[in-house]
């Protein structure tokens, strides 16, 4: 269950994080079945263009407008990554891996990750939240 990401997506853009490999913040095997997580397929892109500027815009933008036909409670793709982060804090994996898997510093995952409050995920931490769901 680990993910390679390399230099560049497959449509020539330079990722933004890097070459990296990052693991699921949580291993739970039910949910990986229930979504597909194996079966992902990316979208192709039927663009003239060879600007990876516009190939990026164009991804994003589709993206978000999946995201909204599909009633998604959120809409901006940045949010999954926030929300990993804190489901991997609240199960228990060190800062250190979750920063490594989202491709930056602690000092990132400090200032940038860790600024945004969720309450219940806050709870869960302070109620000593067991691991055994994952």
């Amino acid at each position: 269950m680990l993910l390679v990401i390399g230099e560049k997506t497959y449509f020539g853009a330079t990722t933004k994080t890097g070459l990296r490999i990052a693991r699921p913040m949580i291993m739970d095997k039910d949910i990986f079945s229930q979504l597909g997580v194996r079966n992902i397929m990316l979208p192709k892109l039927n663009n003239n263009s060879s600007n990876p500027k516009t190939l990026v815009n164009l991804f994003s933008n589709r993206f978000r407008k999946a995201l909204v036909r599909m009633k998604s409670p959120v809409t901006q793709a940045y949010a999954f990554r926030h929300l990993a982060n804190q489901l991997g804090e609240k199960y228990g994996i060190p800062q250190e891996i979750r920063a490594r898997s989202l491709g930056h510093s602690v000092n990132v995952n400090e200032s940038v990750y860790k600024s945004r409050f969720n309450p219940q995920i806050e709870i869960d931490l302070l109620l000593n939240f067991s691991s055994d769901r994952h």
